[in-house]
């Protein structure tokens, strides 16, 4: 069996022994792989729409949010990941982040942070 990143062969387990995944982040890749339900909060348009055509097409199932509050509502039909915009503009995406984590019912649902921003912006 391939050790090496570039082998052949591309299983989870191979995945995971090759890059040290612990068992968080082989469910994380779990999920991506049974083609689950992913929410996107942003609330600029474009950056939903581009994000939701890309996983639509990758087979993914896509729910959307624009504001943190719609957010927090649609995690009650427990997405298998989020994609969580920092700047939102009700809540930070930070936030919302903790809110999901302190809660048992939403605490092991994968959330990946994005944001357009970046440290060299002037007003950052």
């Amino acid at each position: 069996m391939p050790t090496w990143p570039g082998a052949c062969g591309h299983g989870l387990a191979e995945t995971t022994a090759v890059y040290g995944f612990g068992k968080e982040n082989a469910r994380f890749l779990a999920a991506m792989n049974t083609k689950g339900t992913i929410l996107v909060v942003d609330d600029e348009e474009s950056h939903r729409y581009t994000t939701r055509l890309m996983l639509q097409h990758a087979g993914f199932q896509v729910r959307e949010a624009t504001t943190g509050q719609e957010a927090l509502q649609l995690v009650e039909e427990h997405p298998d990941v989020i994609i969580l915009d920092l700047h939102l503009p009700d809540i930070a995406g930070i936030e919302i982040c903790r809110i999901l984590k302190a809660a048992p019912a939403t605490a092991a649902i994968p959330v990946l942070h994005v944001t357009a921003v970046y440290p060299g912006a002037e007003g950052v």
